[in-house]
């Protein structure tokens, strides 16, 4: 049994959710312990889920807390935008995106935790990043100019040696290249047009380490242009089309990124294009479908995402007005009205920590949980032996997390010893 199926109000939650009773709201649940009823949800019901906060600081440490309690969990962050050709962006985040989208199709149990403007950004469609991933292998006749050609169709740069996410170098008979979703580049050693080896090296000493018997590459960007050709007549085709105001300037704009496109040139401002690359572009939450959905604090998750939407406006209309975009290809995330339409079609589980007046959706039960945050622990014996004793003369458990096994056991040790019954148990925590 885990500790939390002896609380009331998580058993009644876990059996409304088992039973489909959504959308559900749970409210009393501070920070700490929205990650353990959504951890100890998904071990119970064997189910993913999309975690959606306000922003990116509660996401990161929503998903350490997860984590931590045994969630396979991991953060989506926000994609930076560029629309002026003449703008230079780290392209980390973006990496770190499609590492996760990578995984999202592999495994449908995962939790992903994102900020609810990270989770309506405009991407990759699903088919599109698994049409453009190709695995390596002993087995598999990938061949040795096909790789070279696959690794720039999928975004990733050229370099003389590779040094970090998203590059490749070629050297005689060795590819390398670093995926998105590895904390490792990886070298394939060809022997003609067979795969000889692939093993996984450092980017410090460039030496080879562990092999592996397959690696896949997987894109290394967001927008994947693999006919620039076919982009460019559509950017040509558009603009001939343009009525709008101010259509000379955007226009010479984009026939300079047409231009481009036919030399062979990547656009670093090919987001304003995704429309024309992806007939339908998707969001997180097409790739989250069929997992559960957790709106923590729904109301400050409304609250940001309307403020986002007005400054996305206010910013997409001076970018207008600049000649950089126009009717058209102007739209590259959801709205909030579409983002919370979106309740209605998931699992949605509200976890909040006040009571309100009402949710963004209605609910089929509202569950009040009695839950505390307990102030930060100073490393005293006595201070803890205060703070958990009014709860323990009550009858209440108490569940402690230590960072390792050893420190847990001293930790009961001590308790015991002031008079409080306490065990070390398996893992990183100590029941009293």
């Amino acid at each position: 049994m885990t500790f939390l199926e002896r609380n009331s109000d998580y058993r009644t939650f876990r059996d409304h959710a088992a039973s489909g009773d959504y959308p559900l709201g749970l409210v009393g649940l501070p920070g700490a312990a929205k990650a353990h009823f959504i951890a100890s949800a998904l071990r119970d019901l064997d189910r993913g889920a999309l975690v959606l906060t306000h922003d990116e600081p509660t996401a990161v440490r929503m998903t350490a807390d997860l984590v931590t309690l045994g969630a396979d969990a991991v953060f989506y962050p926000a994609r930076d935008r560029n629309f002026r050709s003449d703008e230079t962006r780290s392209r980390e985040y973006e990496r770190m995106r499609l590492g996760v989208l990578g995984r999202l199709l592999e495994n449908g149990r995962l939790c992903v935790v994102a900020s609810v403007d990270a989770a309506r950004q405009f991407t990759v469609p699903g088919s599109a990043l698994a049409g453009h991933t190709v695995t390596l292998g002993a087995d598999v006749a990938a061949g040795y100019d096909r790789t070279v050609a696959a690794l720039a169709a999928a975004g990733y740069s050229r370099a003389d040696m590779v040094e970090g996410e998203g590059q490749f170098s070629v050297r005689g008979s060795i590819i390398d290249f670093f995926p998105p979703d590895s904390d490792r580049p990886v070298r394939v050693e060809f022997f003609g047009d067979d795969v000889d080896s692939i093993s996984y090296f450092d980017i410090g000493s460039q030496r080879r380490g562990d092999r592996t018997g397959s690696m896949k590459i997987t894109p290394a960007r967001e927008i994947i242009v693999t006919d620039p050709a076919a982009l460019a007549g559509k950017i040509d085709e558009f603009c001939k089309n343009l009525r709008a105001r101010l259509a000379a300037a955007v226009r010479e704009s984009l026939y300079a990124d047409a231009d481009a496109l036919r030399t062979g040139a990547l656009l670093p401002s090919a987001e304003r294009y995704l429309s024309f690359v992806y007939d339908s572009p998707e969001t997180l939450f097409d790739y989250c479908a069929g997992s559960m959905l957790f709106v923590c604090d729904s109301g400050q998750v409304r609250e940001t995402a309307m403020k986002s939407d007005k400054t996305a406006s206010d910013d997409i209309k001076m970018l207008i007005s600049d000649g950089v975009l126009c009717k058209g290809i102007d739209k590259f995330s959801l709205g909030w009205e579409e983002t919370s339409a979106l309740y209605t079609i998931f699992d949605t589980v509200y976890t909040d920590n006040l009571t309100r007046g009402s949710f963004d959706t209605g609910v089929k039960e509202l569950i009040s949980c009695d839950a505390q945050q307990m102030p930060a622990w100073t490393g005293s014996v006595q201070m803890l032996k205060e703070d958990l004793g009014p709860d323990l003369e009550r009858g209440a458990a108490a569940v402690l997390f230590a960072g390792t096994e050893r420190s847990a056991a001293v930790v009961a040790a001590e308790l015991s010893e002031e008079g409080i019954p306490s065990s070390g148990a398996a893992g990183t925590d100590c029941e009293i």
